[in-house]
């Protein structure tokens, strides 16, 4: 294609572009417009010679290759094989800011590859491998909870809401496959085993509810996991029980290191969040009407925004308040310490 030809980084012709950054970006962007949207069938063939900026002196390049390995893998899934290698040596760079960046990517990445995977009933060999090196990946993350970098922890918070979203039952799994829940994978899938995968985004949720209530989190890490165990409280019912116990710990016990400003802050986000799953039809009502009441919402505003009870959601109500009693394997709120 002339339009390669043109602009791809490597041909002779650009090699003056390629001494400075923002025109060695720039050139990239182009090739990147050219490759994904308007000469697609050059993709496989061209991919390995962007892959190559992976070890670019400029963080900024790093970035994009992270960025661009994003886009293409979205595009078709099938590619992934041919950038895992380059995804694994970027976790481990130098430079925050591009480790940053590489987890925002696995997670993408991870929430789309188990998308891509559910229906197929074949699977090719290279991504077997590249879901095992994935899966690797995953390990890595979780523990970057302990990292001494803030930003690195948030996003590590992030990735843990997408892996328990993804890995736990969806009280109505949707039929468009826009979603990946644990209802969705057939008992026998050749490479996806359900059982050990919610088991998996059990203990996950269990490690954020953990690192939510330790005494020394930051404030910004508190407010991020706050976020992310509201979402997926209100997306998975199964967990609404122990992140209301969560924020009832929390309301009590707030981390000394805070200032007054900054408890004032969380307490904001408390109650915000606690609104939001008040508002949700479920047997936690009274305890969160305690909480909010506790925050600081007057009787009027709680019941200006009181779940109102219909047919269904009396029976969702039902089934909630059976499957509190049982102990659910997706998630036992008798196993979360919170003090």
């Amino acid at each position: 294609s002339s339009g390669i030809n043109a602009e791809w980084p490597l041909r002779p012709g650009n090699q003056a572009s390629l001494t400075d950054n923002a025109g060695k970006l720039q050139c990239l962007r182009n090739v990147q417009e050219l490759l994904i949207n308007k000469d697609p069938v050059l993709l496989d063939n061209m991919l390995l010679e962007i892959m190559q900026f992976h070890r670019d002196s400029s963080a900024d390049v790093r970035k994009f290759v992270l960025g661009f390995i994003e886009e293409v893998c979205r595009k078709d899934m099938l590619l992934l094989p041919k950038c895992i290698d380059t995804i694994v040596t970027l976790l481990s760079d130098p430079n925050l800011r591009v480790e940053r960046r590489v987890i925002q990517v696995i997670t993408a990445l991870y929430r789309d590859m188990l998308l891509w995977q559910v229906p197929q009933r074949k699977i090719p060999q290279d991504m077997t491998e590249a879901w095992v090196h994935l899966s690797h990946l995953k390990g890595f993350i979780l523990e970057a909870l302990d990292a001494e970098n803030e930003g690195i922890r948030t996003h590590a918070i992030k990735f843990i809401e997408v892996l328990v979203l993804c890995q736990s039952l969806h009280p109505n799994p949707p039929e468009d496959g826009s979603e990946v829940c644990i209802n969705l994978i057939p008992p026998d899938h050749v490479t996806l085993d359900s059982s050990s995968l919610k088991a998996e985004g059990g203990v996950a949720f269990q490690s954020l509810v953990n690192f939510t209530t330790t005494q020394t989190i930051t404030p910004m890490n508190l407010m991020t996991s706050i976020g992310s165990l509201t979402n997926v409280a209100k997306q998975r019912p199964n967990y609404l029980g122990p992140v209301v116990q969560v924020f009832e710990s929390l309301h009590a016990n707030l981390p000394p290191t805070l200032s007054k400003s900054q408890v004032s802050s969380v307490r904001k986000q408390l109650k915000l969040h606690a609104t939001n799953l008040f508002k949700i039809p479920s047997p936690f009502t009274a305890r969160l009407a305690g909480l909010l009441s506790d925050l600081g919402a007057t009787s009027s505003e709680i019941e200006r925004i009181r779940p109102k009870i219909t047919t269904e959601s009396t029976k969702r109500l039902s089934d909630d308040g059976d499957l509190e009693k049982r102990k659910s394997t997706d998630c036992d709120s008798a196993l979360i310490p919170l003090l």
